[in-house]
Parts: C-alpha cells; structure tokens; sequence
C-alpha cells in the first residue's frame, strides 16, 4: 500500500475517489478545515494541488479522471451564498473550468467523466434533492437526465462512452439501478427481479457494478449486471463468507478476458475492509466464476450533498 499523504504543506488527510492508468484524483483537507482538490501519480512526492486559484472557490474536490480530464466540485462562495459548482480540470493543459448550469441550479457536482462528457447532479431552483445531469464540457450543455416520477432524487455516478449509470429515487423512497444513454427518455432500470432497491456506482460500457437490497435481505449485497439487461444480474453474496454486513461494488474494469470487480464492506468484527473480485469474463451460456483478494481500508461511502 503507498501512502498519499505529502509529508510537507501542513496537510492533515485526505482520500483517493478515482483513478486513471497511473494516475489518482481526490482530497486532501488543510489545517483551515478546507478540502482542496488533488492528483497523485502514485507517490505522495507527485502531489499536485488543483485548487482553483480565484479567490471566490474556498473549497474543491476531484471525484474521477479519465484520461487527462478530472471531474469533481469546487464550492463557489459569493456573499453569504456557499454553494457546490460542478467542475472540470484538463490536467495535461493546465485549465479549470466551472460548467454550473447557467440557471435553474444553486448547486451541482459531477461524479463521473469518460474523457469528453461529464455525469453528476444539480438542484432545481429551491428544491434540495439532487437531480441526474450530464455535461459535454460547458454549462449550456447541461441536459437533466432525471425521469419525470423522480421526484425524490437521481444521480449518475459512473459513465463510460455513450453509458450513464446511477440511481434513481422514486416518491416512495426506492431506489432504482438507472441507466441512460444521454437523455431522460433513455431512462432503464435495471432492478432485478426480489430487490427492494438497488444502485449501479460504475460501468465499463457493457458490464455494471453496484449494490441490492433484496426483499427477505438484511444488509447491501454488491452485485454485478452483466449486461444492460435486469436478468443478466448476479448477487455476489454468495461469494462472500458467511458474517459479512453491507457490501458493495463500486469500480469494474475488463483487461484482457479478466474481470476486476472491487468495493467494500462491513467485516466479521465490524471493521470496514476494502474488497477485490477478480474473474474471467464470462462467454455467453457460462457462469462468471469470482477469487478474492481482501485488505483493511475505510469503505467508499455511499456520497450524499449534506
């Protein structure tokens, strides 16, 4: 395990939400309180602060990286007013840009990039939840992809070329596993079948990540779709043992015929462990069979604005 943390600066901690190839976007938090937006390439000497520089971001944070482009937050602070602006870093130019929507939004973030378009969510006008959004890089390219009965909340928290996934609220309180293909109209959920409600966090294009909650369940289970099909679902519970509490899949990757499924959950004693799946990717009318790595690190939680 390499530690992140630069030994110089003042910083006090910090944590790692995405990554591409060999290089690591996330936070690190200063001796004010205030988180600043950050980029490793796997040593904490390669520290790189991307904290805006204009005096009116007094906060920032980096939520995934594709490529070169970095997508997150910076907290924009106006008057009395504090609000999150969804935000995009070209970390080989050198640029920041703010893509808060023009008007409608007080807040927005992004949790997702695929090098050329951006997934998060933003407000609309005085209404507190969160609503799917996509961006292609500006604020006038903000499209609201939240369905109309969402009245709740909706989030897209994974993307790859041309796939958004996350999850939608619906009035009762469920949460549906969405996929969308770049409008509201493309809209699909993919809950299988017993599940009280379930979450997608990550996608590769074709193969999705997340969590369930099943009907007769007790806890999360991290579960994989392996197609954009609700019956292609697959719990993997079953691959855990016995004693583990809630648990999910949060990243998926394909190299070569290998699957890479990774997450975390509640341990046996109550400790919070971090997860690896790694697998052959199945041919069609075979079983994707699953081995285990396990170490001790703090879970990705499940992200909510306060």
């Amino acid at each position: 395990m390499q530690i992140l943390l630069p030994q110089s600066g003042g910083w006090l901690g910090g944590q790692v939400w995405g990554m591409s190839l060999n290089r690591q976007v996330g936070w690190l938090g200063n001796q004010d309180g205030r988180l600043h937006a950050a980029l490793w390439s796997g040593t904490a000497a390669s520290f790189v602060d991307l904290h805006p520089s204009l005096i009116q971001y007094n906060a920032s944070q980096a939520n995934a990286m594709r490529g070169s482009q970095v997508a997150g937050y910076a907290n924009y602070y106006f008057g009395n007013q504090s609000d999150h602006h969804a935000a995009i870093w070209e970390v080989d130019r050198g640029t920041f840009r703010d893509i808060h929507p023009l008007s409608g939004s007080s807040w927005s973030e992004l949790f997702a990039t695929d090098g050329e378009y951006q997934g998060g969510w933003a407000n609309r006008g005085i209404r507190a939840g969160g609503y799917a959004a996509l961006w292609h890089g500006t604020s006038e390219s903000f499209v609201d992809l939240s369905p109309a009965f969402a009245t709740q909340s909706s989030k897209v928290e994974g993307m790859a070329t041309s796939v958004q996934v996350g999850t939608v609220v619906t009035a009762a309180g469920i949460e549906l596993a969405a996929l969308w293909h770049g409008t509201a109209a493309s809209f699909q959920s993919l809950n299988p079948v017993g599940a009280y409600s379930a979450e997608i966090h990550a996608t590769t294009g074709s193969i999705h990540v997340g969590s369930v909650y099943m009907n007769n369940g007790h806890s999360w289970d991290p579960c994989v779709w392996m197609n954009d099909s609700p019956s292609s679902f697959i719990n993997l519970r079953p691959y855990l043992a016995a004693g583990w509490g809630d648990a999910g899949a949060t990243a998926v990757s394909i190299q070569d015929d290998r699957i890479y499924i990774s997450g975390a959950g509640r341990g046996f004693h109550g400790t919070a462990e971090a997860l690896l799946r790694v697998g052959t990717v199945p041919t069609p009318g075979t079983v994707l069979t699953l081995g285990f790595g396990l170490l001790t690190l703090t879970p990705r939680s499940r992200r909510r604005r306060a």
